[in-house]
Order: structure tokens, then C-alpha cells, then sequence
């Protein structure tokens, strides 16, 4: 497709959402709509993309909806910095299974490619080892099977092996992380009968690759996506081993302009099909009566939908727009007790000259065990911090000046629920901390070309972005807080709530995040239809 994905042999056009029934007949609604026989007014709290493909999706079913957002621009987390004349992603740099997304826009009856222009990464990205070894990833089992060999015979060896079996459980997992799960009789179900024994609860995600690979460095190339989800992979549920099988099967790609273009690609669309973004508004309370929504207020004026659909970090959320007396489920004490992500500092660069580094790299520190529990144990600070690079104006030109590189820095670090760091007095520090790695470590002295800074901590996170404890990628990935036991699309406590992102089903990243979009969407749709 002219400016659009460009598919490699064999890739699918989308996936199906088994047990989520599709209602693709949009006149149904706007004949019901007009006749007077549904209620169809939504509000969409949040425009980051799990809103705004929301809102997308129930524009284009003939709903009434408005968005709320709560900053000046799109995308929350997945929104952009603007330093100057360069150009940052606040978030993810990653964009995977972009056939998905493609999905959203087709069920509304768009196509993607008018609103969006994508980049296929190739390499995918560049690994840097403690031993100063480089290994560059690539994208198809030809081409990496040949990649591992130089990394590692032995484990190239296993790599056909590895594939066969992840391929199998990749197409077994995704049906169920494309369903709900609203009650524990859905655990019930043909789809997770055939994913258990894909599962495997006792063993972790770098369990599992031990059982595949010997060499410690293909380990940490096929298990460091466990921090998509801010999580260690000696801890991370081996289920999350499809991580890096999806990079390989689907590629890495970028949306020319950074993965910010996403949101506002969503949200162009969305307001095509007639919904209204309000910025500056945030949702400051919500007026429960029994167990339904009654109104938002939002700059002090109340508001009334139908239905609520919620897109901001769902314990931040809660604990600042009701009291713990409308909330039966989420106590304030269950909310403080459950498990976070970690979190992420973050540097902003304006870099005066050409940086020689590829699109994505990842440094990992010389104990990398030993640094991931720090962080996810401890709540230290780290001493030999693991980072990741994002330098996407050499693929970019739009992101930078001629000349010029928009650098982005993320170095996972631990959440304020477990951490001990006064980020007022350590954040300098780890700044210089993290530019001397990266000196001594890739010969690259960044401090002496840095025209532009922003820093984004912990205390950032939580205070700017509303994240509760800094946990950029929500509540943790654990086993007892994913499916049922993870907040449900169609929430619990109300009725006429519906939740998408990361902090509930299925979870945090675009793919899942964009699942949750179409899930709630199809429980609010489907729900429609059985009260006429």
C-alpha cells in the first residue's frame, strides 16, 4: 500500500477477536440512534491511543462521543516532545504487529495508509553486551538464523527448534489476549483449553529461553522485551516469551514523524467521523449512584453520557476522581498493595551533530541480574545502569535538523511504591551517570554536543502524566493480575464503565493496548444491541 505497511510474504491481514462478536452494520445503530430506541452519547476520559482508537471505533458505529484529555496535546505517554526545532516521542519508540492498528482503522471503514506512513526497521535494533560483543537482530528466520550463527553456533543450532515452538505458541496465545474476561466461567473456554499447555506458570520467561538457548547473550536478546511490560525476565511469566517471537514474525516499524503520529493519526480520524477532542479538560470527578456513572465533572461543570469509557491510568484515575466509599473493589489498600511496573528516566536530547548509532540500541549492564534487581527488589539506584538509545532521526529526517540528532535515552529504574532515591538530589547524578556509560562504553560523547535536555523521572511520571507510583507500564504483568484477575474492559465497580490501555486487559503495549480498544468497543456495541 502506497504510504501504508508494506507486508512480507505470508503476514496476515489481521487478527480475528474470537468470543468479541463484531458489529460491522453501521446503519443498524444510526437507524436505531435516530428512531430513539438507544442511548449512544460516550465519553472517552484520556485521548492516549487506547481512547482514541476507542473513540474511533464507536464514531464510526454512529455513537455521539467526546474525548476528555487532560494535557494540551494527544497521546498521553505516547505523545511528543517538542525541544526546540527537534522532535522526541515521550514513550514508546517501538511499534509492532502494526496490522492491528490497520484493523481499527478498517472496521471504521478507513484506510489506515491515508492517515499514517510506515517504516520497516532492518535491523531491528543493535545489542551492546557487557564483553563489547555487538548483535544486530534481524527480522526474518533466514536472516537471523544466519545473525545467531555469528553470535552463536550453538545456539543457532536451536534456533529452528525455538521458532517451530514459538510460532505455534504465539498463534495459540493471541486468540486469548483478544477476548474478555468478564466473569471466572470465561476462563472456560476452548481458546485457553488449547494456549495451556503454552503457559507454563511455574517458569519464568528466561526459564523458558534456557530451555532453548545456552549462550547467556542470546538469552538477553530473546528475554529484555520483558521491559515493554517493566518487568525483569528471571520474573516475567514465560506466557510473555511471544515478546520477541512478534518482533520476528512481524517486524519493528516507524511512523514517519515518531510513534506520537499514531494518536494523532487516531484522533484525525475520530473527528473525521464526527467525535470532539477536548483538550485541557480534565476529568476531575466522577458522581456515582449505585453502580453507574451519573456524570463526569470536568472544569467544574458536570456532564452526562451513557457510557464511560476510561483511558487514564486506572488507580491514579480512581483514587483522584471518587472516594474510597463509591469504590467496593479497588479499597484504597488494595490499590497501594498491588504490583507496579517499573519505572523509567528518561533524557531528551537536541544533539548538534550526526550521532553513528542505528535507530535502536540497547546496552546492557555488566550484571544485568544484578542491576534488574536493584531496580525491581531493592529500589536502589542503580551503580552500572542498563540503557536503551533511540536515535530515530538517522531513519527520520523530520525528528531533527540537517546535520542534527533527536536522542532519546530510557533507563529503567524502580517504581516510587519500592524505591528509596530522592529524585530531587539523585537526578543529576544518574544524568551524568548514564552519559559516561554511554561515552565509555560506545565511544560516544553526547554531553559535549547537547544543544537541548528535557529529563522525565519517576516524580515526573507521577506528578506530570498522572501515572501512580511513576509505573510507566502500569500495574505489573504478574500472573495474579492478568485475564480475570487484571481490571476488566467492562469495569467491575460501574456498569456504564469500560476500560482500555494498559491497566487493564490485555495489557500494556500498542498491539494489546489497540486489543483493549477493540474489546471494550465490542462489549459497549454488543450491549447496545441486547437492550433493543
Amino acid at each position: 500500500m502506497p504510504g501504508g505497511v508494506t507486508r512480507q510474504r505470508g503476514e496476515p491481514q489481521s487478527i480475528r477477536t474470537p468470543g468479541c462478536r463484531r458489529i460491522s452494520e453501521k446503519q443498524l445503530y444510526t437507524d436505531m440512534h435516530e428512531g430513539g430506541m438507544v442511548s449512544s452519547r460516550v465519553a472517552v476520559i484520556g485521548a492516549g491511543p487506547g481512547g482514541l482508537a476507542a473513540a474511533l471505533l464507536l464514531a464510526a458505529q454512529g455513537y455521539e462521543v467526546e474525548i476528555f484529555e487532560a494535557r494540551s496535546e494527544i497521546g498521553g505517554r505516547n505523545g511528543r516532545l517538542k525541544l526546540g526545532e527537534y522532535s522526541f516521542d515521550i514513550g514508546p519508540t517501538f511499534f509492532l504487529m502494526p496490522h492491528l492498528l490497520e484493523e481499527v482503522f478498517t472496521r471504521a471503514g478507513l484506510l489506515m495508509s491515508d492517515y499514517l506512513t510506515l517504516k520497516r526497521l532492518d535491523p531491528m535494533y543493535q545489542l551492546v553486551f557487557p564483553d563489547g560483543t555487538r548483535f544486530a537482530p534481524r527480522d526474518s528466520f533466514e536472516n537471523m538464523h544466519k545473525a545467531l550463527g555469528e553470535l552463536s553456533p550453538d545456539d543457532a543450532n536451536a534456533f529452528p527448534r525455538y521458532y517451530d515452538y514459538m510460532d505455534r505458541k504465539l498463534n495459540a496465545i493471541l486468540p486469548i489476549l483478544a477476548r474478555p474476561y468478564m466473569r471466572y466461567s470465561d476462563l472456560v473456554s476452548v481458546d485457553l483449553l488449547k494456549a495451556t499447555p503454552y503457559l507454563r506458570p511455574e517458569r519464568s520467561l528466561a526459564g523458558e529461553l534456557k530451555s532453548f538457548f545456552k549462550d547467556e547473550r542470546t538469552q538477553l536478546s530473546f528475554g529484555f522485551q520483558a521491559k515493554y511490560l517493566g518487568m525483569s525476565p528471571y520474573k516475567c511469566p514465560s506466557l510473555f516469551s511471544i515478546l520477541n517471537f512478534i518482533e520476528q514474525k512481524y517486524g519493528v516499524w516507524h511512523p514517519v514523524g515518531g510513534l506520537n503520529q499514531i494518536p494523532k493519526a487516531l484522533a484525525q480520524a475520530a473527528t473525521d467521523l464526527g467525535a470532539k477532542v477536548h483538550l485541557d479538560s480534565p476529568v476531575t470527578k466522577l458522581n456515582i449512584s449505585g453502580r453507574s456513572i451519573e456524570s463526569i465533572e470536568v472544569g467544574g461543570t458536570k456532564r452526562s453520557f451513557d457510557h464511560y469509557v476510561v483511558n487514564a491510568d486506572l488507580m491514579d484515575f480512581l483514587t483522584k476522581t471518587t472516594t474510597e466509599a463509591d469504590r467496593k473493589r479497588y479499597s484504597d489498600k488494595r490499590i497501594r498493595e498491588m504490583k507496579y511496573s517499573c519505572s523509567t528516566f528518561m533524557m531528551y536530547l537536541g544533539i548538534d551533530t550526526t550521532v553513528d548509532l542505528p535507530h535502536h540500541t540497547v546496552l546492557f549492564s555488566n550484571d544485568y541480574k544484578r542491576y534488574l534487581s536493584q531496580i525491581s527488589d531493592n529500589g536502589e539506584l542503580p551503580d552500572d545502569p542498563s540503557l536503551y538509545i533511540c536515535n530515530a532521526s538517522i531513519t527520520d529526517p523530520t525528528l531533527a535538523p540537517k546535520g542534527k540528532s533527536a536522542i532519546y535515552v530510557l533507563s529503567p529504574v524502580s517504581n516510587l511504591q519500592i524505591g528509596t532515591t530522592d529524585w530531587h538530589s539523585e537526578q543529576q547524578r544518574y544524568r551524568q551517570m548514564l552519559l559516561r556509560t554511554i561515552r565509555e562504553r560506545l565511544g560516544i560523547d553526547l554531553a559535549a554536543h547537547i544543544e537541548e535536555e528535557r529529563i522525565i523521572d519517576p516524580l515526573a511520571w507521577r506528578d506530570e502524566f498522572n501515572v501512580m507510583n511513576g509505573a510507566v507500564f502500569s500495574i505489573a504483568h504478574t500472573l495474579d493480575q492478568l485475564l480475570i484477575w487484571r481490571p476488566r474492559n467492562k469495569f467491575e465497580e460501574y456498569d456504564n464503565m469500560y476500560l482500555v490501555g494498559g491497566s487493564t486487559h490485555p495489557g500494556s503495549g500498542l498491539p494489546t493496548i489497540f486489543q483493549s480498544a477493540r474489546i471494550a468497543t465490542d462489549l459497549i456495541t454488543s450491549q447496545q444491541v441486547a437492550t433493543v
